[in-house]
C-alpha cells in the first residue's frame, strides 16, 4: 500500500488538500525547457510541519516518491501513445498530488498542463509538456535525496 494513499485518512490532509486546491485554481505558468526554476523545485517544510506519530514519516515519503514517480512518468507517454487521454490525465493527476506534498509548484503546474492538454486531446502538447516534466524530475529527486532531515526524524528506526 502506498504511503500517499494512507495520508487521505489523516486529519492534516484536509488542510493540505485545501492549500493544494488554492494552488491548482491559479492559472499555471508554463515551465520553458531552457529555463532553470528560480525557486526550489521541492520543499519539505509542509511535511516537516505535520504532527505525525511515525518518526520516519518524511524519509518514507521521500523514498516512496523517488521510487514511484519514475513509474508514473513512464505510464503517461504509454497512455498517450495509445491515445488514452483519460489514463494519461489520471497519471498526471496522481503525480500532481505527489508533488503537492513536496510543495513542487512548478512540477504541479506541468502536471496541470498535461491534464489540460489531455482534456483538449492535444497529443503533441501533452507529450511536449510531459518531456519537460521528465527532464526536471531528476533535479527534484536529487534535491529530495540531499535534504538533511532533523535528528528526531532520521535517527529513529535506523
Amino acid at each position: 500500500m502506498s504511503i500517499f494513499s494512507n495520508l487521505s485518512t489523516r486529519k492534516d490532509s484536509v488542510s493540505l488538500l485545501m492549500n493544494t486546491l488554492r494552488v491548482w485554481s491559479q492559472k499555471p505558468k508554463s515551465f520553458k525547457k531552457q529555463e532553470t526554476p528560480s525557486t526550489p523545485l521541492v520543499s519539505l517544510s509542509l511535511l516537516l510541519s505535520m504532527d505525525v506519530p511515525e518518526p520516519n514519516f518524511v524519509k518514507d515519503m521521500i523514498d516512496q516518491a523517488i521510487r514511484d514517480v519514475p513509474c508514473y512518468l513512464e505510464e503517461v507517454p504509454q497512455a498517450l501513445n495509445e491515445e488514452d487521454y483519460n489514463l494519461a490525465k489520471s497519471k498526471a493527476h496522481t503525480l500532481k498530488g505527489v508533488f503537492s506534498y513536496f510543495q513542487g509548484k512548478e512540477l504541479q503546474s506541468l502536471c496541470i498542463e498535461v491534464e489540460e492538454s489531455c482534456n483538449q486531446r492535444r497529443l503533441e502538447q501533452a507529450r511536449a509538456v510531459h518531456q519537460t516534466l521528465r527532464k526536471i524530475w531528476p533535479i527534484a529527486a536529487q534535491t529530495l535525496q540531499d535534504f538533511k532531515l532533523p535528528e528526531k526524524v532520521s535517527s529513529e528506526g535506523s
